[in-house]
C-alpha cells in the first residue's frame, strides 16, 4: 500500500471519530447541526461495518436484539418516541460492530486518540486565560435574555477543553490514561500521565475521579504508596486552600447525601421505581421512561407513578442509564441486550492478558450508574470502540502503539 492510499483509508476510518467529536464541540451553540453530524457518524459506522467482515456472532446477537427491540414497538404509548429511543439504543452496538471492522488500525487509532486528549488537555488552558479575562467563549450556555454561564464548581470553571462537556472529558482522559500507562512507551510518557491526572482532577467530575482512583488502586502493586501519595496531597491542599478543600467535602458530602443516604434525588428516585417497576419480560416499552424521547414526548409513566422530579423540570433525561434500559426492556431484554455489549470478554484469554478491555469496561459501565454513557456516541468513541481493536493488539502480543501498522 502506498503511502497516498494508506492516508485516505486512514481518513475515511478517522471520519466517524471526526464528525462526532465535532458535534460535540459545537453541540451549545448549534444542537440541531450536532445531532445531524452524528447520526451522519452513525449510518456511516454501520453502512461501513456491514462493507467489511463481521464477526458472525456479534451479527446474530444484533438480529435477536432487534427481535427483542420489536416486540417492544408493539402499541407503543408514541411512535416518535419509540422509533427515537430504538435508535438510541442501536448507538453501542454500531460501534461495536465499527470497532471490529477497523481493529486492524488499532496502533494508529489509538496514537491519535491519545494525541487527540493531550490537545483537549492543553486547549483547556486556552479556556482557563479566557475564563479569567471575563470572554464569553462558544461552550457557554445563554439565558433566554442572552446572558452566559457555564458549569463551574466552588466558582471555578470545571475543565471541558473542545468537547465542551466535563464529564465527557474527564472520562476521555480516564481512558486516555490507561491507554498510555498500557501501550504508549513514548519520549512523554509520564508527562503525557500527568497531563491526564490533572485534567481528570480539573473537570471535578467526581465519579470520574472515584472510578479512576478505585482503578487505579487495583492495578498498582504498591498500593501502600497509593494511599501514602493520596493522603500527602489531601494534606497539602487542605493546608493550602483549606477554604477550596472544605467546600470540595461539602461538595462529595451533598452528593452522598442526595443519592445515597437520603436519595432526594431525580437520579435515586429513578433507582426506587427501577427497583419497583421492573417486569421479568417484556418492559413498558421504548421511549417510556428515562430518556430523552419519554421527556420529550411526555410518558404517561411519570404521571402514572408520581415520579417525584425534585424541582428539577428542565432534565431531559433522569440522568441514570440501567432504570431506563430496565424498565424500558424487561429483565430479559436489558440482561440480553448488556450481554451484548459485554459479549467480546466472553473468550478463553486470561484476565491478566485482557487488564485494558476489564478497565475501560469499567470507567464506561460505572459511569452509566449516574449519566447515559452507554447511549452517548462521545463517550461510546472514547471506549467501546476501542474494545476490539485492543483485542487485536493482545492477540498479536503488540505491547506498543505506533503510527505504523
Amino acid at each position: 500500500m502506498t503511502l497516498q492510499r494508506k492516508y485516505i483509508k486512514l481518513f475515511f476510518v478517522l471520519l466517524p471519530f471526526l464528525l462526532v467529536f465535532l458535534a460535540e464541540a459545537i453541540q451549545n451553540f448549534n444542537k440541531s447541526l450536532s445531532t445531524q453530524l452524528k447520526l451522519a457518524a452513525l449510518i456511516y459506522m454501520l453502512l461501513y461495518a456491514l462493507m467489511h467482515k463481521i464477526n458472525k456472532n456479534l451479527f446474530t446477537l444484533l438480529i435477536i436484539l432487534i427481535v427483542v427491540m420489536g416486540m417492544h414497538l408493539i402499541h407503543p404509548y408514541n411512535w416518535h418516541a419509540a422509533i427515537e429511543e430504538m435508535l438510541r439504543y442501536f448507538f453501542p452496538l454500531v460501534v461495536l460492530l465499527y470497532g471490529y471492522s477497523i481493529r486492524k488500525w488499532a496502533s494508529t487509532l489509538i496514537l491519535l486518540f491519545i494525541y487527540f486528549v493531550i490537545i483537549n488537555d492543553l486547549w483547556q488552558i486556552i479556556n482557563y486565560i479566557n475564563w479569567i479575562r471575563g470572554v464569553d467563549q462558544w461552550f457557554y450556555f445563554h439565558t433566554p435574555d442572552g446572558i452566559p454561564y457555564y458549569n463551574a464548581t466552588m466558582g471555578i470553571l470545571r475543565a471541558s477543553g473542545l468537547v465542551v462537556f466535563f464529564s465527557l472529558f474527564a472520562f476521555m482522559n480516564a481512558v486516555a490514561y490507561f491507554l498510555i500507562y498500557f501501550y504508549y512507551h513514548g519520549k512523554y510518557r509520564k508527562w503525557f500521565l500527568a497531563i491526564t491526572i490533572i485534567s481528570i482532577f480539573a473537570s471535578f467530575s467526581y465519579k470520574t475521579i472515584g472510578a479512576f482512583l478505585f482503578v487505579l488502586f487495583l492495578l498498582y502493586e504498591n498500593k501502600i504508596k497509593i494511599i501514602s501519595a493520596f493522603v500527602v496531597l489531601l494534606t497539602l491542599g487542605t493546608i493550602m486552600f483549606p477554604q477550596k478543600s472544605s467546600e470540595i467535602v461539602q461538595n462529595i458530602a451533598l452528593r452522598i447525601r442526595l443519592y445515597i443516604t437520603e436519595g432526594n434525588s431525580v437520579r435515586a428516585e429513578s433507582y426506587r421505581m427501577m427497583a419497583k417497576h421492573t417486569k421479568l419480560f417484556l418492559g413498558e416499552g421504548l421511549g417510556t421512561f428515562g430518556g430523552a424521547a419519554s421527556t420529550k414526548y411526555h410518558s404517561p409513566l411519570y404521571k402514572q407513578w408520581h415520579f417525584n422530579w425534585y424541582n428539577t423540570p428542565w432534565l431531559a433525561t433522569t440522568d441514570t442509564y440501567y432504570p431506563h434500559l430496565f424498565i424500558e426492556l424487561g429483565l430479559v431484554g436489558a440482561l440480553l441486550y448488556l450481554l451484548f455489549l459485554l459479549y467480546p470478554i466472553i473468550n478463553r484469554m486470561s484476565v491478566q492478558k485482557q487488564k485494558i478491555i476489564y478497565v475501560i469496561y469499567f470507567l464506561l459501565f460505572f459511569e452509566g450508574l449516574f449519566s447515559f454513557s452507554i447511549n452517548h456516541l462521545g463517550y461510546l468513541m472514547s471506549s467501546l470502540i476501542w474494545i476490539y481493536p485492543l483485542y487485536n493488539l493482545i492477540k498479536n502480543n503488540i505491547e506498543t502503539v505506533t503510527a505504523h501498522e
